[in-house]
């Protein structure tokens, strides 16, 4: 047979893949290793392997002298540093200030403190419960000025108003302007503005004026304010009650607790005026004398009730 031109030609030598690495020759490796020790049993190949002085110093001097890129690097190096010492202490200065802020806010969560000035207020009262605390809050805070604007709704079956306020005309701090509705409602309702929803309950409308004025703040100014709250929760819970009198029992025996000595707080107008809207109740002894010191301080010849 003859022999035929092949189709492909491969090279003498194929090199190997780009993926594999080539491994050192272990037979130029002990060349190496004779040489250093052939050269370490002649002192005078050492001495002359070593390079002379002029070199030695040339690179000493080159290696002492730092390079252009070196003194710019270490510039900017130092303007990094000095931007970050600044940073740092306006960080600092934030956070001590925040610090203070969140001191200051801790009385502020559920109403923003009333600077001096006026603040409106729609009310919505059932005429079956008028609402006596407001005639307790015109004759105890002297540094208000509360005014009462009465409108009869038309679903109400009544022309008149039920309870008649005293104008109130004093030189005072803040002013506190009260557009009274009698509307046929379950519960007082306080609107303070048309995008939020009503605030019911004649004790939360307490409270709302209560955190609003810094100065009447209970939760600030009184020692023992849970004490002050359970007795309001306690109250809120009667006002949806039929008849009062074994919840009264119930405040009579914390009164020492919650009743104010030498004055009135919070508990004390809202506790009057629920008795109040409960006329014909019996009440406990403990209350007696309190409640007609509380009717001779918060009523005067002025108030008319029909």
């Amino acid at each position: 047979m003859y022999s035929m031109r092949p189709v492909v030609t491969l090279p003498a030598k194929c090199s190997p893949s780009t993926s594999m690495y080539e491994m050192r020759s272990i037979h130029e490796d002990r060349r190496d290793d004779r040489r250093r020790r052939h050269d370490a049993a002649d002192p005078a190949a050492e001495t002359a392997n070593m390079p002379d002085n002029a070199v030695v110093t040339q690179v000493i001097s080159l290696l002492q002298t730092p390079l252009p890129e070196y003194g710019a690097l270490e510039a900017r190096q130092e303007k990094i540093l000095s931007q970050l010492a600044e940073l740092k202490k306006q960080v600092s200065t934030l956070c001590h200030f925040l610090k203070q802020s969140n001191k200051a806010e801790a009385t502020k969560d559920f109403v923003k403190v009333l600077k001096p000035g006026i603040i409106r207020l729609v009310l919505n009262v059932n005429p079956k419960k008028p609402p006596y605390c407001i005639l307790a809050l015109q004759k105890l805070w002297k540094d208000t000025n509360i005014r009462v604007i009465s409108y009869i709704h038309s679903n109400t079956k009544t022309d008149e108003a039920p309870l008649i306020f005293p104008e109130v005309f004093i030189s005072a701090t803040n002013v506190i302007e009260l557009s009274l509705i009698w509307k046929e409602v379950s519960d007082m309702e306080m609107i303070v503005d048309t995008l939020s929803y009503p605030i019911k309950g004649e004790v939360n409308f307490l409270r709302y004026l209560s955190r609003l004025l810094e100065s009447h703040n209970y939760e600030s100014t009184c020692l023992q304010p849970h004490t002050l709250d359970f007795a309001l929760d306690y109250v809120n819970l009667l006002h949806h009650e039929q008849c009062i009198e074994k919840g009264l029992l119930v405040l009579a025996d914390k009164f020492e607790k919650w009743s104010c000595k030498g004055g009135f707080n919070i508990v004390d107008i809202a506790v009057w005026s629920l008795i109040k809207q409960f006329p014909k109740t019996r009440l406990p002894p403990i209350f007696h004398e309190w409640y007609a010191l509380c009717e001779k301080t918060f009523i005067d010849e002025s108030f008319i009730h029909k």
